[in-house]
């Protein structure tokens, strides 16, 4: 079920759904592959590496951002 939440609010899990979707994969194999995304996301959560996991979920495109904007920051 959280799958599904996140399918539908993150536009980043969203789009990795349909590109797997695109690609051909069933549509539980897709929901499967989200549910593995959030489950390294709660753990990375969990052992306090916060940026790795906000990192490791975003497209190439926002990371390219974020990643611009942290080395400004620091």
């Amino acid at each position: 079920m959280p799958a599904l939440v996140a399918m539908r609010f993150n536009p980043d899990l969203k789009a990795k759904y349909d590109q797997l979707n695109a690609a051909g994969k069933a549509p539980k194999v897709a929901i499967t592959a989200i549910m593995r995304q959030l489950i390294v996301l709660a753990n990375t959560l969990q052992a306090g590496q916060k940026m790795g996991a906000i990192l490791y979920l975003t497209n190439a495109d926002t990371l390219a951002r974020e990643s611009s904007t942290i080395e400004g920051v620091s």
